[in-house]
Parts: C-alpha cells; structure tokens; sequence
C-alpha cells in the first residue's frame, strides 16, 4: 500500500504511461470515457490525490458511522438517563414517603404512649380515689360499728336498769300489797270495833 503511494503521481502506477504493457494502448483506444478519464488522471499524477480524497472520504464516512453510533449510543444513554432520572425521582418521592411514614408511625407512637401514660395516670388517680372513698366507708363503718356497740351496751345498761327498776316496781308492789292487807286489816278492826260499841250502846 505504502509503495504504491510513493508511485501515485509519478506516472509509474499500474495504468502509467510510462510503462506501457502488451496491449495497454488497444485498451486505451477501446476504452471507454470513464476508463479513460482514469488513465489521464494517473498519467497527470491526479489518481494520488483522488486516491487520497477516497481515503479520506472512506475516513469521513467511518467517521460519520461512528457519530452515527455515538449518536445513538447517546440517545440510548439520555433515554437511559431520562429513565434513571425518574427512577431516581421516584426513589427520592419513595424515601420521601417512607420518611414522612416513619415520622407519622413515630408521632402516632408517641400520642399513644401520651394517650397510655394519661389513661395509666387517669386509672391510678381513680383508683387511688377510689381506694380513699373505701378507707373513708371503711371509717364510717368502724364508727357505725362503734356507735352500734354504745347502743348496744347503752341498751344493756338500760335493760339492767328496767331489771332493777322492774325489781324494785315488784319489791314496792309487794309493799304495797301488804300495806293495803294492813289497811284493811286495820278498817276491818276497826269496823269491828265500832259495831261493837253501836251494839255495847244498844243494850
């Protein structure tokens, strides 16, 4: 490759005019307008630099290919990063979510925790109430009991004292019986007297 582009341009390729081989000038004669453009181009030393702007052409068409490629490959990448943009838009919408989740669990957490220590609170109170309203009955009911018993033996001494005083009501019945005995006893006698003297008169 390299020694036929030291010969471009020399009139010493393959179609030169300076080496003209059997039958190279019958094919020149008989050749057609675009051949011959082809050997007059070589011979003018043109075909070097065509060959050159082949190359290059080739190079730009390789190079148009691999921007084509790159191209695509960067549309693939923008489709790929539009993509990973909106995963990446939805995992922060996500974590946003689940963040604001986390803090609402935490917050109903600590209201029920408020919610339990204030019922804790409510339960103790009322219970603590509810214990004093019974160590409060529990007094009255020892006084009541108390107050039962001074009845009681309040009652007892007062049935003592209707025993006594029924004894001494029986003892002063009894008196009295035998007095009114006496009584008659002593009116009879004297009854008994006063006919006597009424009849001693008499005779």
């Amino acid at each position: 490759r390299d020694v036929q582009d030291v010969f471009l341009g020399t009139g010493l390729g393959p179609r030169a005019y300076a080496i003209i081989g059997q039958g190279t000038i019958s094919r020149i004669i008989e050749s057609k307008p675009e051949e011959l453009r082809l050997f007059l181009e070589e011979a003018a030393g043109v075909s070097k630099y065509k060959e050159r702007r082949r190359e290059t052409e080739n190079r730009l068409s390789d190079t148009r290919e691999n921007l084509t490629r790159v191209e695509d490959i960067l549309r693939e990448l923008n489709a790929n990063l539009e993509k990973l943009e909106k995963q990446a838009e939805v995992a922060a919408k996500y974590h946003a979510l689940q963040s604001e989740v986390t803090l609402k669990q935490h917050q109903q957490w600590f209201l029920k925790r408020a919610e339990a220590q204030a019922d804790q609170l409510k339960v103790q109170s009322e219970g603590l109430s509810a214990v004093n309203a019974l160590e409060s009955r529990m007094a009255d009911l020892r006084r009541i009991e108390a107050d039962l018993e001074t009845v009681r033996q309040a009652h007892y001494a007062a049935g003592d004292q209707v025993n006594q005083a029924q004894g001494l009501l029986y003892e002063a019945s009894t008196d009295v019986g035998r007095l009114e005995a006496e009584i008659r006893f002593v009116v009879e006698g004297r009854l008994r007297v006063e006919q006597r003297l009424v009849t001693l008169k008499e005779q």
